[in-house]
């Protein structure tokens, strides 16, 4: 599997949350994605969700026991 940067694998993200909801037609999920929406480069509707995503995807690339990462 090709390696991504961020932004592609945020993207990646938020389709797959978009196909859940359209699985599920959770109005929680759909609320979420509304605050997860890219407006811009690292710019979301919630501006809290970018630094959310960057301390997640730093978790998991420094092998945080909690994400389940080695």
């Amino acid at each position: 599997m090709p390696m991504m940067d961020e932004q592609q694998a945020y993207s990646a993200m938020l389709r797959f949350v978009r196909y859940y909801h359209d699985l599920t037609a959770s109005e929680d999920v759909m609320l979420m994605l509304e605050a997860m929406e890219l407006v811009g480069e690292r710019q979301t509707n919630d501006p809290g969700t970018w630094s959310d995503w960057e301390r997640c995807v730093a978790e998991v690339l420094g092998g945080d026991p909690s994400t389940g990462a080695t």
